[in-house]
């Protein structure tokens, strides 16, 4: 961005792109992938990204990266769509472990794509400035690397996919229908906060469940895009550590939540996709405050910031989000997965631009830290309230 004249508005902006696309596709892609069947779809979206890493290797101004970034955000705009096919073709008691795999991939990508980036910075030299077209340079050359990958998963689409179509839509699983009932609806409202019944007895208890599950989404993804936004900052301003020995922890803690993901088979075995929820972000609750309120445990500065991105990176995130998802899933049931994963996933997204802009208005990041902190206990408040309705309809 600053090669081609940008700033740090751009800066935004160019990420924001990014997010708004894959907003804007996301239930698109689900919608598709319950019509046309997975494959067209994936092939559809890769194919896209791919035409945004190419529009990007050759963006000359802020506004072509600006446009290559929003390209690329329409053609990422699949994790519903993945998760829908995983939804597909496992059952219920081993769906969220499975949801955990491929969470694993996404959170593994999250961690190795800044080590490949810092290669192609360290091993190829910035050529812009050569005359004569088009040449590789440390700024274009991880773009290009994408359209690698792309073609790659083109071929193993092509070759070893096997498609499914989705089931057709139904009007209620056997659960929900169970749950209209006055008597039921009344008791599981009993459970809920009282200032809320007024506005949840107008809305069928699957409505409600798939309303708290998106919230939840929205929490865990913000709460960790504002670590991705001002965790470093927070690590060399707070914390005086070198702003290299701290993205090696925030790998580092992220690598270990991969092994928490693949381990979530075993985690459940324990303990409820709700239980999983609320421990997760009792955690990530836990480790924000040892940046909040680091004078008080009197850590050393360093291992403060150690432990809450071990917390929060390594253990709370990934199986409270994860846990949510899964639920989610469950409490879709028959319906075709694809559209309504593809809003979870746009929420997600959502989150990711709003949450980032919260960090930048707010002057501080303690008070940041302390008021996600108030936002997940609040979270956790209302997921204990209806655990009932949570449980009752994912079962």
């Amino acid at each position: 961005v600053q090669r081609l004249g940008g700033g740090e508005g751009t800066q935004g902006l160019v990420v924001a792109a990014f997010s708004c696309g894959r907003v804007v596709s996301s239930p698109a892609f689900g919608r598709w992938s319950t019509a046309k069947g997975y494959l067209a779809t994936l092939k559809i979206s890769i194919f896209v990204l791919m035409v945004g890493a190419i529009l990007y290797s050759w963006s000359n101004s802020t506004i072509m990266l600006i446009f290559s970034q929003s390209v690329m955000g329409v053609g990422s705009g699949t994790l519903g769509v993945t998760r829908a096919y995983v939804a597909e073709v496992t059952s219920k008691e081993s769906r969220t472990k499975y949801m955990a795999f491929i969470t694993a991939v996404q959170y593994a990508g999250f961690t190795v794509t800044p080590i490949i980036g810092a290669f192609f910075s360290s091993y190829i030299s910035d050529n812009s400035d050569n005359e004569g077209g088009f040449v590789i340079n440390e700024f274009n050359a991880p773009a290009l690397f994408i359209v690698v990958l792309c073609v790659v998963a083109l071929i193993l689409l092509h070759t070893i996919f096997h498609d499914r179509i989705p089931k057709k839509k139904v009007e209620h699983d056997k659960t929900v229908l169970a749950l209209k009932t006055a008597e039921e609806s009344q008791l599981l409202l009993g459970r809920c906060p009282s200032c809320i019944v007024g506005y949840l007895s107008n809305l069928t208890m699957y409505t409600i469940a798939m309303i708290v599950c998106m919230l939840l989404n929205v929490v865990t993804k913000g709460s960790i895009a504002c670590f991705e936004t001002i965790g470093i900052k927070t690590a060399v301003a707070q914390f005086g550590l070198d702003s290299s020995v701290a993205g090696m922890i925030v790998s580092t803690c992220g690598s270990i939540g991969v092994a928490a993901l693949l381990s979530m088979g075993y985690i459940q075995e324990f303990l409820s996709d709700v239980q999983m929820i609320v421990f997760g972000i009792i955690v990530m609750i836990i480790g924000m405050s040892f940046l909040v309120f680091a004078k008080i445990f009197s850590i050393p500065g360093s291992w403060s910031f150690v432990l809450a991105i071990f917390l929060v990176y390594s253990i709370g995130y990934p199986i409270g989000h994860t846990a949510a998802m899964g639920l989610f899933s469950k409490i879709i049931g028959k319906r075709p997965q694809g559209e309504l994963m593809g809003w979870f996933a746009s929420s997600g997204s959502v989150a990711r631009i709003t949450f980032p802009i919260l960090a930048g208005v707010l002057k501080g990041s303690n008070i940041l830290f302390f008021i996600l902190m108030v936002i997940l206990s609040v979270s956790v408040f209302f997921v204990r309230s209806m655990d009932i309705i949570l449980t009752t309809l994912s079962s």
